[in-house]
Protein backbone atom coordinates (compact mmCIF):
# COMPACT_ATOMS: atom_id res chain seq x y z
CA UNK A 1 0.00 0.00 0.00
CA UNK A 2 1.42 3.37 -1.08
CA UNK A 3 1.95 5.62 1.89
CA UNK A 4 0.21 9.21 1.73
CA UNK A 5 1.73 11.88 0.58
CA UNK A 6 -0.21 15.16 2.14
CA UNK A 7 0.30 18.31 0.29
CA UNK A 8 -1.74 21.53 -0.21
CA UNK A 9 -3.27 21.82 -3.70
CA UNK A 10 -1.49 25.40 -4.19
CA UNK A 11 1.73 23.79 -3.43
CA UNK A 12 0.96 20.97 -6.69
CA UNK A 13 -0.15 24.20 -8.98
CA UNK A 14 3.52 26.29 -7.89
CA UNK A 15 5.43 23.42 -8.82
CA UNK A 16 3.38 22.40 -11.86
CA UNK A 17 3.86 26.24 -12.68
CA UNK A 18 6.96 27.36 -11.62
CA UNK A 19 8.97 23.65 -11.01
CA UNK A 20 8.36 21.72 -14.01
CA UNK A 21 11.47 20.43 -15.74
CA UNK A 22 10.66 22.61 -18.99
CA UNK A 23 8.41 22.30 -22.32
CA UNK A 24 10.29 19.19 -23.40
CA UNK A 25 8.67 17.49 -20.76
CA UNK A 26 4.92 15.81 -20.33
CA UNK A 27 3.20 14.16 -17.32
CA UNK A 28 1.51 10.83 -18.56
CA UNK A 29 -1.45 10.24 -16.50
CA UNK A 30 -4.03 7.59 -15.64
CA UNK A 31 -6.87 9.55 -13.90
CA UNK A 32 -7.08 12.49 -15.77
CA UNK A 33 -10.14 13.60 -14.26
CA UNK A 34 -8.60 14.09 -10.85
CA UNK A 35 -6.48 17.00 -12.58
CA UNK A 36 -9.59 18.54 -14.48
CA UNK A 37 -11.61 18.24 -11.30
CA UNK A 38 -8.84 20.16 -8.58
CA UNK A 39 -6.93 22.43 -11.50
CA UNK A 40 -7.98 25.45 -13.82
CA UNK A 41 -6.41 27.36 -16.04
CA UNK A 42 -4.65 30.06 -13.88
CA UNK A 43 -4.81 33.61 -14.56
CA UNK A 44 -1.67 36.23 -15.92
CA UNK A 45 0.29 32.98 -17.25
CA UNK A 46 -0.37 30.46 -14.78
CA UNK A 47 -1.18 26.85 -16.59
CA UNK A 48 -2.37 26.09 -13.08
CA UNK A 49 -4.49 27.27 -10.72
CA UNK A 50 -6.12 25.22 -7.31
CA UNK A 51 -9.93 24.89 -7.97
CA UNK A 52 -10.46 24.74 -4.10
CA UNK A 53 -7.46 26.54 -2.90
CA UNK A 54 -6.02 25.64 0.61
CA UNK A 55 -7.17 21.85 -0.19
CA UNK A 56 -5.21 19.02 1.15
CA UNK A 57 -5.07 16.35 -1.03
CA UNK A 58 -2.86 13.30 -1.00
CA UNK A 59 -0.23 13.77 -3.96
CA UNK A 60 -0.12 9.47 -4.48
CA UNK A 61 -3.78 9.83 -6.15
CA UNK A 62 -2.35 12.41 -8.87
CA UNK A 63 0.81 10.44 -9.48
CA UNK A 64 2.32 10.21 -13.30
CA UNK A 65 4.90 9.67 -14.91
CA UNK A 66 6.63 13.08 -16.33
CA UNK A 67 8.38 12.00 -20.26
CA UNK A 68 10.66 12.93 -22.43
CA UNK A 69 8.93 14.56 -25.64
CA UNK A 70 11.94 16.98 -26.72
CA UNK A 71 14.75 16.85 -29.35
CA UNK A 72 17.43 14.43 -29.21
CA UNK A 73 17.85 11.18 -26.91
CA UNK A 74 15.75 10.96 -23.90
CA UNK A 75 17.66 11.90 -20.54
CA UNK A 76 15.97 9.24 -18.85
CA UNK A 77 16.37 6.39 -21.65
CA UNK A 78 12.59 5.85 -21.67
CA UNK A 79 12.37 5.42 -18.20
CA UNK A 80 11.32 9.06 -17.43
CA UNK A 81 10.52 10.49 -13.79
CA UNK A 82 7.79 9.80 -11.02
CA UNK A 83 5.98 12.82 -10.16
CA UNK A 84 6.31 12.02 -6.12
CA UNK A 85 9.67 12.09 -7.09
CA UNK A 86 10.88 15.36 -8.85
CA UNK A 87 7.56 17.17 -6.52
CA UNK A 88 9.89 16.31 -3.68
CA UNK A 89 13.06 16.66 -5.09
CA UNK A 90 11.52 20.60 -5.77
CA UNK A 91 10.42 20.89 -2.27
CA UNK A 92 13.63 20.22 -1.21
CA UNK A 93 15.61 22.97 -3.15
CA UNK A 94 13.09 25.26 -2.48
CA UNK A 95 14.75 28.25 0.78
CA UNK A 96 11.01 28.51 1.99
CA UNK A 97 7.90 26.11 2.71
CA UNK A 98 4.08 27.04 2.44
CA UNK A 99 2.06 27.05 5.51
CA UNK A 100 -1.58 27.15 5.79
CA UNK A 101 -3.20 28.31 8.88
CA UNK A 102 -6.34 28.62 10.95
CA UNK A 103 -6.26 31.24 12.67
CA UNK A 104 -9.14 33.01 15.11
CA UNK A 105 -10.10 36.36 13.47
CA UNK A 106 -9.59 38.11 16.55
CA UNK A 107 -5.91 37.26 16.85
CA UNK A 108 -5.40 37.53 12.64
CA UNK A 109 -3.99 40.54 12.73
CA UNK A 110 -1.34 40.19 15.38
CA UNK A 111 -0.16 36.91 14.00
CA UNK A 112 -0.21 38.72 10.47
CA UNK A 113 2.01 41.32 11.77
CA UNK A 114 4.33 39.01 13.73
CA UNK A 115 4.65 36.58 10.14
CA UNK A 116 5.49 39.87 8.35
CA UNK A 117 7.74 40.76 10.86
CA UNK A 118 10.21 37.51 10.56
CA UNK A 119 10.24 37.93 6.66
CA UNK A 120 6.89 35.95 5.79
CA UNK A 121 4.74 36.50 2.81
CA UNK A 122 0.71 36.11 4.10
CA UNK A 123 -1.70 35.77 1.64
CA UNK A 124 -4.97 36.75 3.64
CA UNK A 125 -7.85 34.51 2.48
CA UNK A 126 -10.35 37.62 3.41
CA UNK A 127 -8.33 40.14 1.41
CA UNK A 128 -8.45 39.25 -2.55
CA UNK A 129 -4.77 40.20 -3.55
CA UNK A 130 -2.03 38.68 -5.81
CA UNK A 131 1.59 37.62 -4.94
CA UNK A 132 3.65 37.30 -7.50
CA UNK A 133 5.22 33.81 -8.28
CA UNK A 134 8.44 32.78 -8.31
CA UNK A 135 9.04 33.19 -12.06
CA UNK A 136 8.04 37.09 -12.12
CA UNK A 137 3.97 36.16 -13.26
CA UNK A 138 1.03 36.90 -10.88
CA UNK A 139 -0.72 34.24 -9.85
CA UNK A 140 -4.29 34.76 -7.62
CA UNK A 141 -4.60 34.91 -4.25
CA UNK A 142 -3.99 31.73 -2.84
CA UNK A 143 -6.95 30.82 0.34
CA UNK A 144 -10.21 31.73 0.80
CA UNK A 145 -11.91 30.52 4.02
CA UNK A 146 -14.68 28.14 4.42
CA UNK A 147 -17.49 30.31 5.77
CA UNK A 148 -19.88 27.43 6.11
CA UNK A 149 -17.60 25.37 7.79
CA UNK A 150 -15.26 27.49 10.13
CA UNK A 151 -17.33 31.19 10.57
CA UNK A 152 -14.92 32.28 12.88
CA UNK A 153 -11.33 31.36 11.75
CA UNK A 154 -9.66 32.78 8.90
CA UNK A 155 -6.90 30.94 7.03
CA UNK A 156 -3.83 32.11 4.61
CA UNK A 157 -0.57 30.20 3.60
CA UNK A 158 2.75 31.30 4.72
CA UNK A 159 5.72 31.54 2.86
CA UNK A 160 8.09 30.62 5.47
CA UNK A 161 11.82 31.19 4.96
CA UNK A 162 13.68 28.04 5.67
CA UNK A 163 17.17 30.02 7.75
CA UNK A 164 17.39 33.27 9.67
CA UNK A 165 19.84 34.17 6.72
CA UNK A 166 16.93 34.57 4.47
CA UNK A 167 14.98 37.33 6.88
CA UNK A 168 15.72 40.78 5.94
CA UNK A 169 15.82 42.90 8.14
Amino acid sequence: MKRPYKVLVDEIAAFMNDGWPGEEWYLDVKHEYLWETTFTTGENGALYQARRPGAVVDLMDYEGHVRWQGSGPDPTERRGHKLTELFHSWQRKRRDAMVMAYVPRHKLAAITESLKTAGCLVVNGDAPTTIPSRNGRRSPDLIRANRALLPHLTTFPVTVPQSNSDVSA
